[in-house]
C-alpha cells in the first residue's frame, strides 16, 4: 500500500500494489476480506476521510490459495503533519533538546533531533521527504543494553515479554572455506558489540519492552494491545503502530536515509544542495570525505570487509569506535546492517515478509555501506543486522 499505514494528511488517495497477474479484494469496513469483497483496479480511488481509514486486503492468482491479508490502518493527522503526507506546518523545534542522553541499566546512548526535510532521491529529477521530525539513536544497540531490556522483560513477574530469539553478542565467524566456527561470543568480543541473531519481531517488541522500562507508551499494537510476543505466527493482521505515542520504533526507510545523509548548512563542494540543505552523495558512506571507492576515506566511518577482515575471518566491532556524521551518528554505515520499518509489500502478499535492511555490515563490501543502498533481509535471525532505535518528537 501507498503511502504506508500511519499518519496522513485527510483526502490522501491510497494505492494497492498487487502481485503480478493477481485479483486483489478488499475491505474498508475492518471485516476480512473474501471472494465477494470489492474487487481493485486501477481505477479504484480509496481515499483516507477525517475520521481515517483501514483497509483490509488479499491477493488471489489463477490456481494458487488467497494470501495472507495484508492490513492498512490510516489515521488523519494534526496540522498537516504526516508521515507519509505533504509537508504540513505547525512543527515548532524551539523548545527541543538537540540531543538527549538516555540511561538504562549502566549503558547511556543518546537520541539525537533530526530535523524534516526533502533530500536527494535516485536521480537528479526525484526527491524524497520526510515530513515530521524525530529523534534517532546515535548508535546501534550493544548486546549489554539489548540484554539488560530483554532480562527485565522476560522477568517472571514482570510484563510478561516473549520472545523468539535471545539475542547475540556480535556477529559469528567462518573459516576460509566458510565454515562456522562455533564460539559464542567470539574471542575478544565484548558487550558493546552491536546485538545480533534477532529477527524483525524481535527487534519490535524490544523497541516496546524499552519504551515500558522507561516508562513510556508502547509504540507497536498487535490486535490492539500492546505487541509483547514475537513469537506470534500469523501474518494475517499486520502490526499496527500507535501514532501518538512517543514509544521506541524501528526507523523508517527515508527517516534512515535523511539521517544519513543531512550536512545541515555544510557545504563543501561535494554536497547535493536541496533548498539550501546540504546531502552526502548517494555513493558515499555517511560521513565519508569520499565516495565508497576510496577505502580510506570509508574505512574512517564504517566497518566492512575492508577493515574487519571480511566474511571469512572477521566480525563485528564495538559500536561508535570510528568517526560519526555531521550530525553524530556512529556506524551508519557498516558494522551491522540496520532493520527498517520498511517491508516488502510483493514479499507480504505470500507471507513471507520480508525487511529492508540499510547501512551495509562487517562482512560486505565497502560499496553496501554508501547511504543510498538499502537491501532486503528475511525475518530470520543473521548475524549481521542490529537495531537502531526512533521516537517521534513530542
Amino acid at each position: 500500500m501507498a503511502p504506508l499505514p500511519g499518519d496522513v494528511t485527510g483526502g490522501t488517495a491510497i494505492e494497492i500494489s498487487p502481485p503480478d497477474h493477481a485479483a486483489v479484494y478488499y475491505t474498508i469496513d475492518g471485516t476480512v476480506p473474501t471472494l465477494e469483497s470489492i474487487l481493485y483496479d486501477a481505477d479504484t480511488v480509496i481515499s483516507v476521510g477525517d475520521e481515517g481509514l483501514t483497509i483490509r486486503a488479499m491477493a488471489l492468482l489463477p490456481n494458487h490459495r488467497p494470501s495472507a491479508i495484508v492490513h492498512g490502518e490510516y489515521a488523519v493527522a494534526d496540522n498537516g503533519d504526516s508521515d507519509n503526507g505533504d509537508e504540513g506546518d505547525g512543527e515548532d523545534l524551539s523548545g527541543l533538546d538537540r540531543r538527549l542522553t538516555l540511561s538504562v541499566g549502566g549503558e547511556s546512548f543518546d537520541m539525537i533531533l533530526v530535523e524534516r526535510g526533502t533530500f536527494p532521491g535516485p536521480s537528479e529529477f526525484i526527491t524524497r521527504t520526510v515530513v515530521r521530525s524525530f529523534y534517532m539513536a546515535d548508535r546501534v544497540v550493544t548486546y549489554d543494553l539489548w540484554s539488560h531490556v530483554y532480562d527485565w522483560a522476560v522477568t517472571a513477574g514482570g510484563p510478561g515479554y516473549q520472545f523468539a530469539n535471545e539475542g547475540r553478542q556480535g556477529g559469528m565467524r567462518y573459516d576460509n572455506t566458510g565454515n562456522l566456527i562455533e564460539d559464542n561470543p567470539v574471542p575478544g568480543s565484548t558487550g558493546q558489540h552491536p546485538v545480533t541473531k534477532v529477527n524483525w519481531r524481535d527487534a519490535v517488541v524490544w523497541c516496546n519492552a524499552l519504551s515500558e522500562y522507561l516508562g513510556i507508551e508502547p509504540y507497536y499494537l498487535y490486535d490492539g494491545e500492546v505487541f509483547r510476543n514475537s513469537q506470534v505466527p500469523d501474518y494475517d493482521r499486520l502490526l499496527l503502530g500507535n501514532t501518538g505515542s512517543e514509544g521506541f520504533r524501528l526507523p523508517a526507510d527515508f527517516q534512515w536515509e535523511l539521517a544519513s545523509r543531512d550536512r545541515g548548512s555544510d557545504n563543501r563542494d561535494d554536497g547535493i544542495e536541496v533548498d539550501g540543505r546540504y546531502w552526502t552523495p548517494a555513493n558515499y558512506a555517511s560521513g565519508a570525505q569520499d565516495s565508497t571507492d576510496n577505502t580510506q576515506a570509508t574505512d574512517a566511518v564504517a566497518w566492512t570487509s575492508s577493515n574487519t577482515g571480511g566474511a571469512f575471518g572477521g566480525t563485528t566491532k564495538p559500536v561508535a569506535q570510528l568517526n560519526p556524521n555531521e550530525l553524530g551518528f556512529y556506524d551508519m554505515g557498516g558494522n551491522v546492517w540496520e532493520w527498517t520499518s520498511r517491508l516488502d509489500s510483493q514479499s507480504l502478499w505470500w507471507g513471507s515478509g520480508q525487511y529492508f535492511v540499510r547501512g551495509g555490515s562487517w562482512a560486505d563490501p565497502a560499496n553496501n555501506a554508501a547511504v543510498a543502498v538499502d537491501n532486503v533481509s528475511m525475518p530470520g535471525t543473521p548475524d549481521n543486522v542490529g537495531i537502531r532505535v526512533v521516537h517521534r518528537i513530542p
